[in-house]
């Protein structure tokens, strides 16, 4: 008996050593803070953040060394600097295909057949410009359409009146023609072009 109680005497004491032990090791660890945590995470964000404004500016410059689009008006003036007032380097025609190195604003910086220069953005296109004169071709096609389904509408109904106006809608027809012979007939010249510019203040 006496034997047994040693025993669980000893068995007891071990116990209690090992708690002891534990519980210390465990209070001397560091524990992380509120303000250590806040940290990791903000330094975490930025880090992220940067990753995303780097492959950003990647994605930029990759679009600016390739993208090219079209001069889309009649011509337009190659710039030495982002201004209308500054001095013309060149005179660009429509349908020439430019490359885009830079952007200002209003405009581009672009390079063409070994000439570099600025051109606003207001006479190019990414998309390459069909001929004026089919567009109003086209224009005039519909327009004349739309005349004959008016006459033909109108005459229909004047019948019923028992009324017939037909001089009047023939009128009506030629005014539309004659409106756009005007349209197809105007054209703007580059003195026109940047004194429109310059007094809409496009190129601040």
């Amino acid at each position: 008996m006496s034997q047994k109680y040693t025993a669980l005497k000893k068995g007891l004491c071990v116990s209690l050593l090992i708690g002891i032990t534990y519980t210390g090791i465990l209070t001397a660890a560091p524990k992380p803070n509120e303000e250590t945590t806040q940290i990791d995470a903000q330094a975490q964000s930025e880090s992220a953040r940067n990753r995303r404004t780097l492959k950003t500016q990647s994605s930029r410059e990759k679009s600016k060394q390739t993208r090219q689009v079209y001069v889309y008006s009649r011509s337009a003036p190659l710039m030495k600097s982002a201004s209308i007032e500054s001095e013309q380097v060149a005179t660009l025609n429509r349908g020439d295909l430019v490359t885009i190195v830079g952007e200002k604003e209003d405009w581009f910086e672009v390079t063409v057949d070994e000439i570099s220069g600025w051109v606003s953005y207001y006479f190019v296109s990414s998309e390459y410009p069909v001929e004026r004169k089919a567009e109003l071709s086209r224009d005039k096609i519909n327009l004349k359409k739309q005349s004959r389904r008016r006459a033909s509408a109108y005459s229909t109904a004047a019948t019923a009146r028992g009324l017939v106006e037909q001089d009047t809608t023939n009128k009506k027809v030629a005014s539309d023609i004659k409106s756009v012979k005007k349209i197809e007939e105007k054209t703007l010249t580059d003195t026109e072009v940047k004194t429109f510019m310059k007094e809409g203040q496009l190129n601040q």
